[in-house]
C-alpha cells in the first residue's frame, strides 16, 4: 500500500516537473533562419573598442540589420504570462548569431520610468 501511495506521488512529481523542462528544451531547440548582415563576434572584434562598437551596434540593431525574431507570448511561457507583458510592456527579439542554427542571443527592450541618472 505505501510503494502504490508513494508510486502515485512520484508520476505526480515527474508530471509537474515535465512540462517546464519541456518548454525550455522546446524553446533551446527552436532553429532560427536570417540573412541580416549583422553576425557574430569575430577575430576582428579582439580589441575592446571594436568589441563595445560592435555590442552597441547589435543590441540596437533592427530586425534588417541583425535578424532578430520578435518573441510571442508563447515564447514568454503562454497566456499565464499575458497579464504579465500587458503590465510591464517587454518586447523580447531572439536569434542564431551565425544566421543558422539554434537560438543562442536573446535581448528584452521595455521602458523605465526614471531619470537617467536614477538609471545609471
Amino acid at each position: 500500500m505505501i510503494a502504490v501511495n508513494c508510486l502515485g506521488l512520484a508520476m505526480v512529481l515527474v508530471g509537474w516537473l515535465t512540462k517546464p523542462i519541456t518548454r525550455l528544451e522546446n524553446a533551446l531547440s527552436k532553429t532560427h533562419v536570417h540573412n541580416a548582415p549583422l553576425k557574430g563576434i569575430g577575430k576582428e572584434h579582439q580589441d575592446l573598442d571594436l568589441f563595445k562598437a560592435h555590442f552597441d551596434f547589435l543590441t540596437t540593431s533592427s530586425v534588417e540589420e541583425a535578424g532578430w525574431e520578435v518573441m510571442t507570448v508563447e515564447d514568454w511561457g503562454g497566456k499565464g504570462s499575458q497579464t504579465f507583458l500587458d503590465e510591464t510592456g517587454p518586447v523580447g527579439s531572439w536569434r542564431s548569431e551565425c544566421g543558422k542554427g539554434p537560438i543562442d542571443q536573446c535581448r528584452v527592450v521595455f521602458d523605465v520610468e526614471a531619470l537617467l541618472e536614477d538609471v545609471f
